[in-house]
């Protein structure tokens, strides 16, 4: 049993490690996009018009150590609103295991300022 801990620690710290250092699987990137891209089709109508700018794609490592893919969509509004912009990071689980998944954050505020957001399990 103690060697079966050990074994698990290790694995741990080493998938940890591993993906706080280099990037995540492609697949990692391209799903979170993909999140992102249906989320902003979904929530459109609520939003009213504008204009999709500059996609930002980057991974993070907050301070109790979990890393995440994030993905930033600027929307350039069409009328009199401010600038928008469609955040979704992902924290992927099970990375190692036969059936990885991503826990999936969205979050948008739209021209009254008002937040919308969903949390989404990505298998």
């Amino acid at each position: 049993m103690k060697i079966m801990n050990k074994f698990i620690l290790f694995s741990t710290l080493f998938f940890n490690s591993l993906f706080a250092v280099a990037e995540f699987p492609t697949w990692v990137e391209r799903n979170t996009k993909l999140q992102a891209y249906d989320q902003l089709a979904e929530w459109s109508k609520e939003i009213g018009p504008y204009k999709m700018g500059e996609v930002l794609i980057k991974v993070d490592k907050t301070t109790t150590g979990d890393v995440t893919q994030n993905v930033e969509i600027k929307l350039d509004d069409l009328g009199n609103c401010k600038q928008r912009k469609l955040e979704t990071s992902c924290l992927p689980v099970g990375l190692h295991t036969s059936s990885p998944a991503m826990f999936c954050r969205s979050s948008l505020s739209d021209c009254s300022e008002r937040n919308i957001s969903k949390m989404t399990l990505v298998k």
